[in-house]
């Protein structure tokens, strides 16, 4: 294969994980590297792949060289495309198939997102004493990756801003399937629901979007 006919995605590719590999084989280079399982949500686009360099990423997956322990922050897809890095599933087991690794991926992202929603719930047990069986319980809610009411995500988000935790409420997701849930959103102040709205996916704000008592 000559240079030229190599797409400058793949280029740049090669010519960031060659000199942090063995092998001066590139496909050969990539199959010393493995996905660590460790991402970072930025919150935000304000990351490139230090792979294939491409721009405007909010998460960054670590992958590791096992025999030169260099290691490269990149972004999902080239995990996905170059298949000779390895992936392993909770069971420590390598999965090959496309699919099988998109799922520990988004399983690792899940993972992180999660953790980060949970430390300003760590916070607030450290300092509401008189909640703290509440919280634990939301924070129980959140672990086992459940959505949170209305009502109780409002609670948990007046509480940080009564202790002056820091948080996003982008990190958390709010459950509106059932009828009360739904009364629950409908009812609240409108400094409230500009909170919960932060919360709810696209279809959730394609559904409620003209029931809402503010203007989004």
């Amino acid at each position: 294969m000559t240079k030229e006919r190599i797409n400058p995605w793949l280029e740049k590719s090669i010519e960031n994980i060659l000199p942090l590999s063995i092998s001066n084989d590139f496909k050969v280079a990539f199959s010393e590297w493995l996905f660590s399982g460790e991402v970072i949500d930025y919150g935000h686009v304000c990351v490139e792949c230090e792979l294939c360099e491409h721009d405007e990423l909010r998460y960054h997956y670590k992958i590791n060289n096992k025999l030169t322990d260099k290691l490269l922050w990149v972004g999902s897809s080239c995990i996905l495309r170059f298949e000779e890095i390895a992936v392993f599933n909770e069971n420590n087991e390598a999965v090959t198939s496309p699919d099988e690794r998109r799922k520990v991926l988004e399983r690792a992202l899940k993972d992180k997102q999660i953790d980060i929603s949970l430390e300003p719930l760590r916070k607030l047990w450290s300092v509401n004493f008189e909640r703290r069986n509440y919280i634990h319980y939301q924070a129980e809610e959140i672990k086992s990756r459940n959505s949170i009411s209305p009502d109780a995500l409002n609670v948990l988000f007046m509480d940080f801003k009564k202790f002056e935790i820091d948080f996003k409420p982008e990190h958390y997701s709010v459950n509106l399937r059932d009828s009360l849930n739904q009364y629950q959103l409908l009812n609240m102040n409108e400094e409230s629901q500009k909170l919960i709205w932060k919360t709810m996916s696209s279809q959730q704000h394609t559904k409620y979007r003209n029931k809402m008592k503010f203007k989004t």
